[in-house]
């Protein structure tokens, strides 16, 4: 089918050379990273299929992750199962199949709460910084991102002490995060 308006404004603003495109953003509602990875995908193929092809894959890349979140939370049989649901999620399947941010935005949530979770685990600092870069292209792609970053923040104010997490090292990288975000 082809595309509805939503699409076919992001395929427009991919479409517009770089400056144009960053300008556009900056009055607009969203963030540019979708939009210049949908620029780079369009010198591939501008078929409709191909073009919706990028959400597709971010979809794809959405369940391994998912299946790992779930592992650490739950039993094999329970996570299982919570993949299943997220194969199955009528969401999540039509999220894969248009132009727009949405799947990328779960892809990262889903990579972000892995690296939390390892974080937490581990306390190891390349966990942390995978996780602020993350954080950082969340943040670059859609303004609901900030419901994870702040959920994340409480959580980690809630165990900091009892896990023995760092504070210098965690508010540099929101701090961080912050910064290259501002001026979105």
């Amino acid at each position: 089918h082809p595309f509805w308006f939503d699409e076919a404004f992001s395929v427009w603003i991919a479409q517009l050379p770089f400056p144009a495109l960053i300008s556009r953003l900056a009055l607009d509602t969203t963030p540019p990273l979708y939009y210049l990875l949908l620029k780079a995908w369009l010198s591939l193929s501008r078929e409709i299929w191909s073009i919706r092809l990028l959400s597709a894959l971010f979809g794809i890349l959405s369940v391994p992750v998912a299946a790992a979140v779930f592992r650490k939370l739950a039993s094999p049989r329970v996570a299982a199962f919570a993949t299943l649901l997220v194969v199955l999620s009528p969401l999540l399947i039509y999220f894969s199949t248009e132009t727009r941010m949405y799947e990328l935005l779960v892809l990262e949530t889903l990579l972000a709460i892995w690296l939390f979770l390892r974080y937490i685990k581990t306390r190891k600092t390349p966990n942390l910084i995978a996780l602020s870069i993350i954080q950082i292209f969340s943040l670059l792609t859609h303004y609901y991102a900030f419901f994870w970053v702040v959920t994340m923040n409480l959580v980690w104010l809630l165990r900091r002490k009892t896990d023995r997490l760092s504070s210098p090292a965690w508010m540099w990288g929101q701090l961080v995060s912050l910064i290259i975000f501002l001026p979105w």
